[in-house]
């Protein structure tokens, strides 16, 4: 006797949360499922045993919330009479999306694949994927099969505004800003007469933007005190001094490694490789080493100076920490959704803003380059003689907040 499912309501539905670290199947009846993955996305999908063949397939039918649970039904009795006049709905699909691209030339999807050739040359490959991922989760399944020529303003509006409505305000401006960037290479091209997106940024309400959680210099005293405490091991704790004396990125503060510290100098020089950025516009950085810099690097020589990175991996001493290990640790003492590793750099820049140092000199110590591209490209000058003295501040500054010395 077949099994009697349930069928799904709209209150199930909107509250439908994927299932331990795997996707979640919630079953409508008759072929039709909501499979919601880890990043909270739903799709609906119809299950139906092949007509023409043996076995079964699956076709995805559209995504919460442009497709609401009394659509994917009615979705599902179309195919499910598909199915029983022997047709097959993912074939016929197939076969009417070939003859729609024959006639109207190049979709959204595409162009943005011959875009994604040339932006894969202009960023990290980790920068890449993850922007594609983005337009794969928000993009390509609400505009993806649109003819090129009919991408415009009122249109991407309408097809993008479920990302402010979910409150993804963030998300719904990169998106757009990779969409715009599709169409200036569909212009460039050719296949398009000009950019149809120049002006998009103002058919969206103006949001602040999400910056990276941080708290004030005042509370760096109790952060460091709650460091101290915490069940973390010594290397961990290092690690997110050594990124907070330092100013550097995440990313970049593992990725150290002893070959690119000079103790005589008193520099840590880190190649233009690590850094983040367009690969064409990377440039190497350099940090000028503060005296609490140099005392945490004595104390990792101690633990990790045979290994060629200065924060080995535990596993593996010939590789680097995972650069989430600081943010994973600061959420675990108890600063989750107050203070991110990212966010160390902001207390840095708010300490020496209010001490009266040079804004440019600030921001060279971010390796931050300047909003204004013309100035960028003329101004090579990199602050390094007046950021030493910059960064002893903070180097001092730091320490001072600590009971208990710095590096013990």
């Amino acid at each position: 006797m077949p099994k009697i499912v349930k069928p799904l309501t709209a209150a199930a539905v909107a509250n439908a949360r994927p299932k331990g670290k795997g996707v979640n199947k919630l079953s409508d009846g008759f072929g039709l499922f909501l499979l919601v993955r880890q990043n909270c996305a739903k799709e609906w999908r119809f299950r139906y045993t092949r007509p023409n063949a043996p076995g079964v397939d699956e076709i995805t039918l559209g995504v919460l919330p442009q497709m609401s649970l009394a659509d994917a039904r009615k979705k599902r009795e179309e195919l499910r009479a598909m199915v029983a006049e022997g047709v097959d709905p993912k074939a016929e699909q197939k076969r009417l999306a070939e003859a729609e691209n024959e006639e109207c030339g190049n979709t959204l999807f595409a162009v943005a694949e011959k875009w994604a050739v040339i932006k894969k040359t202009q960023v990290q490959e980790k920068t890449f994927a993850k922007e594609w991922r983005r337009l794969e989760n928000h993009l390509f399944p609400v505009m993806g099969d649109l003819p090129i020529e009919e991408v415009n303003i009122p249109v991407a509006a309408t097809k993008l505004q479920f990302l402010d409505e979910a409150g993804k305000h963030d998300t719904r401006r990169k998106v757009v800003g990779y969409l715009r960037e599709i169409t200036r290479f569909a212009t460039i091209h050719g296949l398009l007469p000009y950019n149809p997106l120049t002006d998009i940024p103002e058919a969206f309400p103006d949001y602040d933007s999400e910056n990276q959680p941080t708290i004030p210099p005042a509370e760096l005293p109790h952060f460091l005190e709650d460091l101290r405490k915490a069940n973390k091991n010594i290397v961990t704790k290092l690690l997110i001094k050594w990124q907070l004396v330092t100013m550097v990125r995440p990313g970049e503060s593992v990725t150290a490694e002893w070959a690119d510290i000079n103790f005589d100098k008193r520099e840590w020089v880190i190649p233009k490789e690590k850094m983040k950025g367009q690969k064409r516009k990377k440039r190497m950085h350099i940090v000028p080493l503060s005296d609490q810099a140099l005392a945490i690097l004595e104390k990792m020589k101690a633990i990790n100076g045979h290994c060629p990175y200065v924060f080995a991996g535990r596993n593996n001493p010939k590789t680097h920490m995972n650069s989430q290990t600081a943010n994973s640790a600061i959420k675990d003492i108890g600063y989750k959704n107050r203070l991110t590793a990212h966010g160390m750099r902001s207390i840095a820049s708010t300490y020496l803003n209010d001490e009266g140092a040079d804004g440019d000199v600030i921001e060279a110590c971010l390796s931050h380059r300047g909003k204004d591209e013309v100035r960028s490209i003329y101004n090579k000058s990199t602050f390094f003689e007046r950021r030493i003295p910059v960064m002893q501040q903070w180097g001092d500054y730091v320490e001072s907040c600590s009971k208990f010395p710095l590096v013990d």
